[in-house]
C-alpha cells in the first residue's frame, strides 16, 4: 500500500471525506510501527483535503489478528494521537473486525469517514446514550470499550453511526435477535426506530454455519419491528473481537423531517434479495440534506433468479459483480466515477493478483477500496464488493 488515498464530496451543509489508510510496505513488522506509518499518512491526507482527524465519524479496522494486535494497535495509536495533541478529539465510531488485508505485509486496513460542517450550518455531534441489553458491547478485557454510537446533528438533520454492537452468546437465532432488539432500544434512547436505519454490516464468525438461523431472526425481527423499507446491507464472514460473541454489527441511520429519505435500488440484472429468504435491499438511495448517498449492499456474481453464476471461474464472478453494481448506479443516474468508498472482500488470498488486475481492467478505482480475505455468504461465492456513491442533493 502507498499513500492514504482520500476521496472527498462537498455538499451545501457539509465536506464528506473518505479515506482508506494502511502501513506502507518496509514501515516495519510490529503493529506499533504500522500504526505510526498508518496513521502518520491518514493525518497528512485529511490535512491536504482540510480535513481533520477530530472530524472522522466511522472508522473499520481490519485486523489481520485480531486477539493478538488489538490492543498494542489501540495503545499505538493512542500514543500517536498524543503527540498530535488529538488524544481527546479523536472519537469516532470504531468497528473492529479480523479480515486479513490482501497485501501480505499489513497487519491492518482502515476506513473512515470524516464530516465537517460548514461554518453556516448548525451542526452538533455527541455520544450517543449507554446501549441496553444486547447492545452492550461485552469488552472482557477492556479493549473495545469506548464509544460505540455517535450522532451528528446537522441543521436539523439526524445521522446516527454505531458499531462492535453484539447480542447476547447463543445458538445464532437468539444471538442475533437480541443483537437487533438492543440496537433497537439504543436508537429509541436517541429518538429513532429501526425504521430509520439505511445500512447496516452484519459480521459472522461462522458464515455458512449461522447464516440461515440469523436469517430467520432478522426477518422475525423486522416484522416485530415494523420494518418496511429493508437497509442495504453487508453480511459477511469476520472474526468479531470478543471471542464468546458470534455476531457483531454496524449500523448507520437517518431522521430527515418531511417525506422518508429512503428509496429502494433495483436493476434487472439482480432479482430482490428477500425472494430467497435474506432481508435487505440490493441498494438503498437515502436523500439528506447534503447529498444523496446509494449504499450498494455486499454484491456478488448472482444472476436475475438469485442463482450463482460462474462458479470455479473467479475472473467471471469479479466481473458479473461489477456488473451488477454498474447496473444499480446506472439505474440511480450514477456511475463507478460517483463512488466514494467500497470494500472487497475475497474469498481465496491466492486469488488477489487476479482480483487487482480485474479491476485494474474495469476502471474500477480511484477511491478509496478496502480489500480483504473474507468468506461470502454461499460456499461457491469467491467476492463480494460494496458501496457507497454520492450525489449531489
Amino acid at each position: 500500500m502507498g499513500n492514504a488515498q482520500a476521496r472527498q464530496f462537498a455538499g451545501p451543509r457539509a465536506t464528506e471525506t473518505f479515506v482508506h489508510g494502511g502501513a506502507p510496505a518496509g514501515s516495519g513488522e510490529s503493529v506499533e510501527d504500522q500504526v505510526r506509518a498508518a496513521y502518520g499518512q491518514i493525518h497528512r491526507a485529511l490535512t491536504e483535503e482540510r480535513q481533520s482527524l477530530p472530524s472522522v465519524i466511522r472508522e473499520i479496522v481490519f485486523f489481520r489478528d485480531i486477539a493478538k494486535d488489538l490492543d498494542p494497535y489501540l495503545e499505538a495509536r493512542l500514543e500517536v494521537l498524543q503527540r498530535l495533541g488529538l488524544s481527546n478529539a479523536y472519537q469516532p465510531v470504531s468497528t473492529f473486525i479480523q479480515q486479513p488485508p490482501l497485501e501480505d505485509h499489513a497487519r491492518f486496513e482502515i476506513l473512515l469517514t470524516a464530516v465537517t460542517p460548514h461554518p453556516s450550518t448548525e451542526a452538533k455531534v455527541w455520544d450517543a446514550q449507554e446501549a441496553a441489553m444486547g447492545a452492550q458491547p461485552l469488552c472482557l478485557r477492556g479493549s473495545c470499550a469506548g464509544s460505540e454510537a455517535r450522532v451528528i446533528l446537522l441543521g436539523g438533520e439526524k445521522h446516527l453511526f454505531a458499531g462492535n454492537m453484539y447480542g447476547e452468546p447463543g445458538d445464532a437465532y437468539d444471538e442475533a435477535l437480541s443483537m437487533f432488539r438492543g440496537a433497537r432500544e439504543m436508537l429509541r434512547r436517541e429518538g429513532l426506530d429501526f425504521t430509520s436505519v439505511a445500512r447496516t454490516w452484519i459480521y459472522f464468525r461462522h458464515m455458512w454455519r449461522d447464516y440461515a438461523g440469523f436469517n430467520r431472526a432478522r426477518r422475525d425481527f423486522f416484522r416485530e419491528a415494523g420494518v418496511g423499507v429493508r437497509p442495504a446491507s453487508t453480511g459477511i464472514n469476520g472474526s468479531p473481537f470478543p471471542p464468546e460473541c458470534n455476531l457483531c454489527m454496524g449500523l448507520h441511520a437517518v431522521e430527515s423531517p418531511g417525506a422518508p429519505p429512503f428509496e429502494i435500488m433495483t436493476t434487472p440484472t439482480l432479482n430482490e434479495a428477500w425472494e430467497y429468504g435474506s432481508d435487505f435491499s440490493r441498494g438503498l438511495r437515502v436523500v439528506d440534506a447534503n447529498k444523496t448517498t446509494l449504499y450498494v449492499s455486499g454484491t456478488a456474481s448472482i444472476n436475475e433468479q438469485g442463482e450463482t453464476v460462474h462458479i470455479d471461474d473467479f475472473e467471471g464472478q469479479v466481473e458479473r459483480t461489477l456488473l451488477n453494481i454498474s447496473e444499480l448506479l446506472d439505474h440511480q443516474g450514477a456511475s463507478l466515477d460517483d463512488i466514494v468508498s467500497a470494500i472487497s472482500y475475497v474469498k481465496r488470498r491466492r486469488d488477489a493478483p487476479k482480483f487487482f488486475e480485474v479491476l485494474s481492467r474495469k476502471s474500477f478505482g480511484g477511491f478509496p477500496n478496502a480489500t480483504v480475505e473474507a468468506g461470502v455468504c454461499r460456499e461457491n461465492l469467491l467476492v463480494e464488493i460494496e458501496v457507497t456513491a454520492l450525489l449531489p442533493r
